[in-house]
């Protein structure tokens, strides 16, 4: 018996043959290359050492390479999501000197004199990164974007955050998410010291929707809320289980 489920075409696990061993049984199965593994036991690891007979399987996840969400690092500048802030216009402090604004670019000190100057997560294209000044009325969204998904399917959501100003627990930002209007997860804080980047993961079941209206908020109104995102992904999870029967001579 070796049985394989596939949920999309991107990953494939092979245990090998059922086997039989001549003599004491000490074999390792290797499960190949997932982001997640699941073994019969709980066991979390790539490989498993088997030291007697019986029936082992394995479950492997991995994230589908292909980002439904368009212009996730901001490189392509202001396009591609909607949202509740306006772009900022200048104030005494620079270009988000308003709460309730946000701006693209490649470091929060260039858009605000007293936010910090802080590296894109990552340092393809321009460099950029979504950065905002937290709005003074609470649940706004920041930024929301709909896509195509399939019925019934996994799916993998992710982003990078971080606070652009040192802060504490009183006001850092709390940043939530929604996927058709349903909170998925729980609320995220960045980390109080500033240009910390954070990752939030979370999964989502399509169930019978054939789009998601991804949508990412923030909840606190506390000054010092200013906070700034990036790398943000949404994509099928790939999920592949394989069985394999270890028998004696």
């Amino acid at each position: 018996l070796n049985l394989s489920l596939e949920v999309c075409s991107s990953c494939n696990m092979d245990l090998g043959p059922d086997t039989l061993i001549c003599g004491p049984v000490n074999y390792t199965l290797d499960a190949g290359v997932f982001d997640q593994y699941l073994w019969q036991n709980g066991s979390t690891n790539q490989t498993f050492n088997v030291t007697s007979t019986g029936q082992y399987w394995c479950t492997g996840q991995n994230y589908d390479t292909t980002n439904l969400v368009i212009n996730s690092g901001f490189e392509s500048g202001n396009t591609n999501f909607t949202t509740n802030y306006i772009v900022g216009t200048g104030g005494v402090w620079g270009q988000l000197s308003n709460a309730g604004t946000y701006a693209v670019s490649t470091s929060p000190s260039l858009v605000h004199n007293n936010f910090f100057s802080c590296s894109d997560h990552t340092t393809t294209g321009p460099g950029n990164m979504m950065i905002v000044n937290g709005s003074n009325t609470p649940n706004q969204a920041v930024w929301c974007q709909t896509m195509t998904v399939s019925p019934n399917t996994d799916y993998y959501f992710s982003i990078w955050a971080m606070s652009v100003e040192n802060t504490n627990a009183s006001n850092v930002a709390s940043l939530f998410f929604q996927v058709n209007g349903v909170q998925i997860g729980t609320n995220f804080n960045p980390s109080y010291t500033a240009c910390n980047w954070q990752q939030y993961t979370q999964t989502w079941n399509s169930g019978a929707n054939t789009s998601a209206n991804l949508c990412i908020f923030n909840h606190t109104i506390a000054g010092n809320n200013d906070f700034a995102i990036d790398d943000i992904f949404f994509g099928e999870i790939c999920k592949v289980t394989d069985t394999i029967n270890i028998i004696s001579a």
